[in-house]
């Protein structure tokens, strides 16, 4: 009974949250008075908030409560699943005012893993749906073996290069693209630099910037312990430029 209450006022708070707010979840334009920035930042906050409670609530009531007769199993199953459903809400809100902010100020590694933390929690939710209907399965065994998997993609994928690769995307839809970013990044980002300097060589302050590279890429000492095929052909596209 306390289970059953305490799911009901929570999803009851969430459909009048969801409600009221509809249009400011999944409107295209910025909240009054909010930056990009805050606007992100406040959807994600959001999502970490209700995801930390409702994860809470449900592993709790599902690896604790026995549920008697068929009346109460099945009235729990709806409020868990609802519980999941407005985490799937508020997830999707999140996800689409990151994108907005992305569309607006490019890729960076910060928000690019804000991404793939949402997608992990899309996992995890989908996941604890099926738990709820098919109760012979395992939540911790998933959890920690989806967490496993996330850690090992997050190492093995190449975050630089898809960064990279969308911000350049941006470049050419928007004419928008923060070059002191990319040059932050290792050889990929200097890869990057080189391909728009050859396609534009009047781009601002391009030509400085590889410039000094060039000139740090001379003065470098070749360590074969250090050898990399990827640094070792940025290096040559370097230094073969021509900026006269």
């Amino acid at each position: 009974v306390i289970v059953v209450t305490i799911l009901l006022l929570l999803n009851s708070v969430y459909l009048l949250f969801t409600i009221i707010q509809f249009t400011y979840f999944f409107g295209n334009s910025l909240q009054a008075g909010l930056t990009y920035a805050e606007y992100a930042r406040k959807g994600f906050f959001e999502l970490i908030v209700v995801t930390l409670v409702n994860w809470t609530v449900l592993f709790s009531s599902l690896v604790m409560v026995k549920e008697k007769g068929i009346k109460v199993d099945r009235l729990l199953k709806v409020m868990y699943s609802l519980l999941i459903g407005f985490s799937a809400v508020l997830l999707a809100s999140a996800y689409q005012r990151l994108s907005l902010y992305e569309s607006a100020y490019g890729f960076t590694m910060d928000r690019v893993l804000a991404h793939a933390f949402m997608v992990f929690l899309f996992i995890i939710f989908a996941y604890t749906f099926i738990r709820v209907w098919m109760e012979k399965l395992s939540l911790v065994h998933f959890y920690l073996i989806a967490s496993l998997l996330f850690y090992s993609a997050l190492n093995i994928m190449p975050l630089e290069k898809i960064i990279v690769d969308n911000n350049l995307e941006r470049y050419h839809q928007t004419g928008k693209l923060d070059i002191n970013y990319l040059n932050r990044f290792s050889d990929t980002g200097v890869e990057a630099l080189i391909h728009l300097y050859q396609d534009e060589p009047d781009f601002p302050e391009l030509k400085k910037m590889l410039q000094e590279r060039q000139q740090m890429i001379r003065k470098r000492d070749n360590n074969w312990q250090a050898y990399n095929f990827t640094k070792q052909r940025v290096k040559e596209k370097l230094v073969e430029l021509d900026f006269e």
